[in-house]
């Protein structure tokens, strides 16, 4: 069984999505049990200053709006890779 990928203090599961700059993954907080979706920036993009920049700006923006068919921002960060 291969090992599990951890981000931060979750452990991810599932591919729920991918899109041309992301993928959505099921995840999970290992001590507190939380389940969370999670979005990462596509590998191939990871280096390119512009689409981090647009990546924060996504969830900086998303992170203001107060809505219940809006998804909530809770964290944000890297994990050096």
């Amino acid at each position: 069984m291969p090992a599990q990928r951890t981000i931060g203090n979750y452990v991810l599961g599932a591919l729920l999505g991918r899109g041309g700059m992301s993928e959505v993954y099921a995840a999970e907080h290992r001590f507190l049990g939380d389940r969370v979706a999670i979005k990462l920036l596509r590998a191939h993009l990871a280096s390119d200053p512009r689409a981090a920049a647009g990546f924060l700006a996504e969830a900086t923006r998303t992170r203001a709006i107060d809505h219940p068919s809006v998804v909530r921002v809770i964290d944000f960060g890297s994990d050096g890779d």
